[in-house]
């Protein structure tokens, strides 16, 4: 009996650890997915077949300007860009690059502290700003608050009100039958507030991206998914206004060495709005 007792003990041990470690695998696979860079496996012919291999294929870099690959219309820039001088945006536009989208805000509480410079060394490189909102509501009062909140912070930075915003539509907060309710309560305060002019960012697994796509239209959506090695000869996504098809772009002749996002921008996505005045 006391050996009996003893292995169910250490059976129970087993299984325990076995769980904890699947939640702190699961609670980090959460935490990074944020700030525009959709975390899914790169786009594999397949639909993302390879999330569900053991063995997962690394995307591949290379730098901004590089004509073999889709065209790098815009880059999007968020705190982790922070140290980016003024001279790496007249880089990115001597390369080919003509707009750049910034994160202003996430939820209800978080503003960019580096937005505002990122903003003004984009408009000083000639480079049309957009902003985007990094969205964690879950019902129409959240969406609201937060919508609120970046409304407060619109003003208070005196930010133009043709600017075009980009709701960030990613994280799984978001995802429920109301999606589309939250999201159009969320553009209604901005729209009372001044800001019309809307967009949003999703990625091709989100579970609810049609219900988020029609609260603005296909060439008002800005859509995520990474090949391997993303090519000039095999353009996706042309349906959408605009293409993120990397996360791993380098900057040539710069001392920042971290990689951006890039997009290529099939319907003018990123070029209207209040171009390099965003002030």
């Amino acid at each position: 009996m006391r050996t009996i007792l003893a292995n169910h003990k250490i059976a129970s041990l087993f299984l325990f650890t076995a769980s904890l470690v699947l939640a702190l695998t699961a609670s980090m696979s959460v935490a990074a997915a944020s700030d525009m860079s959709y975390t899914g496996q790169p786009y594999d012919g397949k639909e993302n077949k390879a999330r569900a291999q053991t063995k997962v294929q690394t995307a591949d870099t290379f730098k901004i300007g590089d004509s073999t690959r889709p065209s790098q219309d815009a880059v999007d820039v968020s705190s982790y860009q922070g140290n980016m001088t003024a001279n790496d945006y007249q880089i990115l536009a001597n390369k080919g690059v003509k707009s750049v989208i910034v994160k202003l805000t996430e939820g209800s509480n978080y503003t960019n502290p580096y937005a505002i410079n990122q903003m003004k060394y984009a408009a000083q490189a000639g480079l049309n700003v957009n902003i985007y909102h990094y969205a964690n509501f879950s019902n129409k009062s959240q969406a609201q608050s937060e919508a609120n909140y970046l409304l407060k912070v619109l003003k208070n930075k005196g930010i133009n009100n043709k600017i075009k915003i980009f709701a960030d539509m990613e994280s799984t907060s978001t995802q429920n039958d109301n999606v589309a309710g939250n999201l159009n309560a969320f553009w209604k305060v901005l729209k009372n507030g001044g800001y019309s002019n809307h967009g949003v960012y999703t990625y091709t697994n989100y579970l609810y991206r049609s219900a988020v796509i029609n609260t603005v239209g296909q060439k008002q959506t800005w859509v995520a998914q990474y090949p391997y090695q993303p090519s000039a000869n095999n353009l996706l996504h042309s349906e959408f206004g605009g293409w993120q098809f990397s996360q791993t772009a380098r900057i040539p002749g710069s001392s920042y060495t971290g990689d951006l996002d890039v997009s290529h921008d099939y319907k003018g996505l990123f070029t209207g709005g209040a171009g390099s005045d965003p002030f």
